[in-house]
């Protein structure tokens, strides 16, 4: 049996259609396997999960016909999944690490400490456990769900119904409530004890699965079922065709909310997803600001949305200042809104307030920048470097700025400061911006030669940062988190 690159494109089996059994292709996932055929840079693998997947690798020299491999997912987006080998040794440490702190080597555990490695927290029995309970807790809770989430109800009227049912005043208290807490009214509720999961008469339909024999036709991808669109918008979570929170993007999630120093609520992680992915603050501005024009045309408030003047950034307290002043603003406008726009007043105040806390040594924060009197985002993150593990200093750090331009597209700046040594690495996303860019790096560097002794600047057309490569960059981890 020979494959060409044509099949390959056209089989391919990737994380938007899985059959009813194949494991989720995901960027990070760990996946065991055997080659089947090999054929340039194309590679036929049997996973041991069963099924098979068409991918490619860049090292495939490392690769042969009849190998059991230990692979890694390192790029789902592709149009072709990329897949690198991973070794047996890499493997073996993970390991014998769970191990040494008294811990199965299972799919759960080797996950959680993938998680905590590539966002730089310790990994330390109690976090694993951490995460894995609060994944259980999740299964707990979206065993439930089956009865409450039908498409033709609002996601608002699911929620009501949900915590009427687990005896929670108002669905705001249920979001807001901690997850373990959650689960534990849950139980009381259905008089069920700890580990028993209540079962629903509502069937989710799977998927059904292709047989490898069937004579195989493109596949074309596809939308996500209604109740697992759902489920996303209430929770941010994404969920398997059974309706369970799918394992990596939820342990990732967690792993987030981890990092972040925030408590684990429904609330939070559907707050979490919003920023990172579906809504960022600036498209939340952009659905609220001709509400209120109508609504609450507050000079004040209208001003505080079309956001900060680029200087503004070179004061700590100016930013500060002004988140205060925006949440203060929202709290006053909810009073005089109709009820459609308060939700969205709400919606934004929340995530406002989700970034106002300023972790020990890590801050991420969205803010919307006025420029050329055009409202664009700005993402920011800013950690302490490698050499220091104290708390966040001007001296020693590294800053991640992402902004969203009219004519450049997204650049993101990687700032790393040493003392009187710094760093800019600019990522863009084509060959005519980096050259544009390049040409104006004279005047940069002129600009920073007062403030420092040692200056690199580089521009580059390469993959651009994300939350996983910004925290540890020395780390090959598995988050596919986007700025």
């Amino acid at each position: 049996m020979r494959i060409t690159q044509q099949q390959i494109q056209t089989q391919l089996l990737n994380v938007k259609n899985q059959s009813k059994g194949m494991p989720q292709m995901k960027t990070g996932a760990i996946l065991n396997g055997k080659i089947l055929e090999i054929q340039g840079n194309a590679l036929l693998i049997a996973l041991a999960e069963g099924g098979t997947l068409r991918a490619e690798a860049n090292d495939v020299e490392r690769f042969f016909v009849n190998q059991n491999i230990n692979f890694e997912v390192v790029n789902d987006q592709a149009e072709v999944v990329q897949v690198a080998l991973l070794s047996e040794k890499t493997v073996e440490e993970i390991k014998v690490q769970l191990q040494s702190i008294d811990l199965e080597h299972n799919e759960e555990n080797v996950k959680a400490y993938e998680v905590l490695k590539a966002l730089d927290l310790p990994v330390t029995k109690d976090h694993i456990i951490q995460l894995t309970q609060n994944l259980k807790q999740l299964n707990v809770l979206f065993s439930t769900l089956k009865e409450f989430v039908q498409t033709e109800k609002s996601e608002s009227e699911i929620i009501t119904n949900l915590a009427k049912e687990l005896g929670y005043e108002s669905e705001k208290a249920l979001m807001n409530t901690d997850l373990k807490s959650v689960v534990i009214q849950l139980l009381k509720s259905y008089d069920l004890k700890e580990g028993e999961v209540r079962t629903s008469n509502i069937d989710i339909k799977e998927t059904p699965t292709q047989s490898l024999n069937q004579e195989e036709t493109p596949v074309k991808p596809q939308a996500l079922k209604p109740l697992e669109m759902v489920v996303k918008n209430i929770f941010g979570l994404k969920t398997t065709e059974a309706l369970k929170p799918e394992l990596n993007d939820t342990l990732d999630k967690l792993g987030q909310l981890l990092k972040l120093e925030k408590p684990v609520t429904l609330n939070n992680l559907q707050i979490l997803d919003r920023l990172f992915d579906t809504e960022k603050i600036d498209q939340q501005i952009k659905t609220l600001l001709p509400m209120l024009e109508k609504d609450y045309p507050e000079p004040k408030l209208l001003a505080l949305l079309r956001g900060l003047m680029p200087h503004q950034f070179e004061n700590k307290n100016e930013v500060t200042n002004f988140f205060n002043a925006l949440i203060n603003q929202l709290s006053e406008a909810e009073k005089f809104v109709s009820e459609h726009t308060k939700d969205q007043v709400v919606k934004l105040q929340e995530s406002v307030k989700f970034m106002e806390k300023e972790q020990s040594d890590f801050t991420w924060i969205q803010v919307p920048v006025q420029m050329r009197n055009e409202t664009k985002h700005l993402d920011i993150m800013i950690k302490n470097n490698e050499s220091s593990k104290t708390k966040l200093s001007k001296h020693q750090a590294k800053i991640l700025i992402s902004l969203d331009t009219h004519y450049l597209k997204r650049v993101q700046s990687l700032i790393e400061v040493n003392y009187k040594q710094l760093n800019i690495h600019f990522k863009v996303e084509n060959e005519n911006i980096q050259k544009l860019i390049e040409s104006q790096l004279a005047g940069l560097r002129t600009y920073f030669e007062d403030y420092f002794e040692k200056i690199h600047i580089d521009v580059k057309t390469t993959q651009l940062e994300n939350l996983k490569s910004f925290v540890d960059p020395g780390y090959d981890g598995y988050l596919n988190l986007k700025v």
